[in-house]
């Protein structure tokens, strides 16, 4: 047998792993089954909960800020009122002293938002998001709550037109 092969033994491999049917038991064989499934199955559910974490915390985050522009918008025209910067307030409804709107001239704004108003009475009360603005509802002391609209397209503000954003879903007033 110049070829070096054995009749009626099976090929072996070296060290531990496997061995012929005629040699030893196959012992190491099974050691290791599953255990790449336990890893993998174990890295999988990490990522979910990595994604779904992600998932709540960006919603949170949209919910949270979604109106956020419009707010300061809203905000920095109360703080212009506070210091009495009126020609700047009333530049953020889109008018000026020489162009002014033309169903609210300065001195009705003036009459509205001017110094007979104690600013720091000023309270909002509600805020509503709606699709195109929001709508603030603000209050002085005792007076009747006063409905604000900021667009959100160009952040211009006015009166609210309506109540609440969607007629459907009214809710009670405070």
């Amino acid at each position: 047998m110049g070829i070096g092969l054995r009749i009626g033994l099976a090929p072996q491999r070296a060290g531990n792993q496997w061995h012929g049917t005629k040699g030893i038991a196959m012992s190491n064989y099974l050691e290791g089954y599953g255990q790449g499934d336990e890893r993998r199955e174990r890295i999988r559910n990490r990522l979910l909960m990595a994604l779904g974490v992600i998932f709540v915390v960006g919603l949170a985050g949209y919910f949270l800020f979604r109106d956020y522009r419009e707010k300061q918008q809203a905000k920095h025209f109360f703080e212009l009122l506070r210091t009495q910067q009126y020609a700047a307030a009333y530049a953020l409804w889109g008018c000026t002293q020489e162009k002014p709107c033309r169903d609210y001239n300065y001195e009705k704004f003036l009459s509205d938002w001017g110094p007979k108003n104690d600013m720091n009475a000023l309270q909002i009360v509600k805020s509503q998001h709606c699709r195109n603005g929001i709508i603030q509802t603000v209050k002085f002391g005792n007076a009747e709550p006063v409905p604000l609209w900021v667009n959100r397209g160009d952040l211009q503000m006015s009166f609210a037109p309506w109540p609440v954003c969607d007629f459907r879903f009214q809710t009670p007033g405070p």
